[in-house]
């Protein structure tokens, strides 16, 4: 369970350059199913995390980058 995903989204969508949360998921949303295998993965531990899995030092990251 990720209780800091509403800020996570936000922090992503700026970063990504969308104008807004709801642009990043619409983007997110018109993705085919061999697109989302190929997307990039980003584990938005931007605060660390609370319970149930209580770790301050979980940090974020992208996974699956490509040129």
């Amino acid at each position: 369970m990720m209780l800091s995903a509403a800020s996570a989204v936000t922090w992503a969508a700026k970063m990504l350059g969308f104008e807004n949360e709801a642009a990043l998921v619409a983007a997110a949303t018109t993705l085919d199913a061999e697109e989302q295998q190929q997307a990039p993965l980003f584990l938005p531990y931007l605060s660390g995390e609370r319970p149930p899995h209580n770790n301050p030092l979980a940090t974020s990251a992208w996974t699956g980058l490509r040129a």
